[in-house]
């Protein structure tokens, strides 16, 4: 589980070469790193209440997020504002990656 702010990159392949595409995010990577990855990952916007399900495709940096959406229009949709750049509040959670320890 991760709580903090989201962002968008374009990037179009992912950490373990695959092609990136709508529906996709990354995770940081200092907080959520798995060699294995590829789950679904629930993203609650926690400025409206509503949760989306996007496809944990990659792993990055995010100096500033702690989750990336792939695409701004992705991003907007998530938001519900076609202005933004960027989603304060947000929570995202997912089943642990085989390779993951059990948190504590």
């Amino acid at each position: 589980m991760g709580v903090g702010r989201a962002t968008y990159f374009t990037g179009s392949t992912g950490n373990r070469d695959n092609t990136l595409k709508n529906g996709d995010c990354a995770t940081q990577i200092n907080l959520d790193y798995s060699k294995v990855g590829d789950k679904d990952v629930s993203i609650r916007n926690l400025n409206t209440n509503r949760v989306f399900t996007f496809y944990q495709a990659s792993v990055g940096g995010l100096p500033d997020a702690c989750i990336d959406i792939w695409g701004l229009s992705n991003l907007r949709n998530f938001a519900e504002n076609q202005s933004v750049t960027s989603v304060y509040q947000v929570r995202y959670y997912h089943k642990r990656f085989s390779d993951q320890s059990r948190p504590y």
